[in-house]
């Protein structure tokens, strides 16, 4: 995941990233402009995009192998502007690396200050060769950018080492409005305003469990603006409006779950 931008005054979804100029690149390309996501803010650069391929295991769980070739000036195309309302969404190792992160924090920063709601999702994977604590670091500075934080239990061990939400939330509240962690098949917590909620995932037999989380977050997004809720109300929200938070993140991810596409149909609605 790079950035994702919901422009609220245009009712437009930005994908602000930077891909290769080869077929690769065209395919995402398309595929974004066919679904209604503007690629204005794509960087296209020469050279191979980068990839990550995803297995299924025997649980239909997914494993990633990745190929990256970055461009060696990154992210130098025109950014969006940002107005109270609008939604940005980052996260991933995107949001850690060095060359990207000045324009990153910058972006999301202004953003924030503008009045836009800022989502963080830290989809952490153990970065091998790289100073723990510096990523740490970098994470903990991206959460309290952030009004709304939605990880999995594995993304908070792998930081943290630490398996209990509650414990996880203990350690983040003072850094954090709003925490979400999700489980895979098990129980989603909630946190925000004192409340602390356990949300169960309805049984059902999984294709693939690529996407489950990236449509959480759409799903959340969804509700956002369902609500009409913006950065004027990200210091928290209250049970009703984190039950409906809740109910379409996992509406939209176990709608991915049933097939082996990584994005919910056109005709999908919670």
């Amino acid at each position: 995941m790079r950035w994702c931008l919901w422009v609220e005054s245009k009712k437009t979804a930005c994908y602000i990233t930077e891909i290769g100029d080869d077929r690769v690149g065209d395919s995402i390309v398309a595929f974004l402009e066919n679904n209604g996501v503007s690629t204005q803010f794509i960087h296209r650069y020469t050279g191979n995009s980068s990839l990550a391929l995803a297995f299924l295991n025997q649980h239909n769980d997914a494993e990633y192998d990745f190929y990256k070739q970055y461009p060696e000036k990154r992210l130098s195309g025109e950014m969006p502007g940002v107005r109270a309302g609008d939604i940005v969404l980052f996260g991933s190792s995107f949001a850690l690396n060095d060359e990207v992160r000045p324009q990153l924090v910058r972006f999301v920063s202004e953003a924030r200050r503008k009045g836009a709601l800022i989502v963080y999702d830290p989809n952490y994977r153990k970065q091998q060769g790289q100073d723990a604590d510096a990523l740490k670091e970098k994470i903990e500075e991206n959460i309290r950018l952030a009004h709304i934080v939605r990880g999995s239990h594995e993304d908070f061990y792998h930081i943290y080492g630490i398996s209990d939400p509650d414990q996880v939330y203990h350690k983040l509240k003072d850094q954090c409005d709003t925490l979400i962690i999700t489980a895979g098949a098990g129980a989603v917590r909630g946190y925000s305003c004192g409340i602390a909620k356990i949300y169960k995932i309805p049984p059902m037999q999984t294709c693939s469990t690529i996407g489950a989380g990236d449509n959480f977050n759409a799903g959340i997004i969804a509700a956002l603006i369902d609500l009409g809720l913006n950065g004027d109300e990200g210091y928290g929200f209250n049970e009703q409006q984190m039950d409906h938070m809740m109910a379409s993140g996992m509406a939209f991810s176990l709608e991915v779950c049933k097939s082996f596409e990584n994005y919910v149909p056109m005709d999908f609605c919670v």
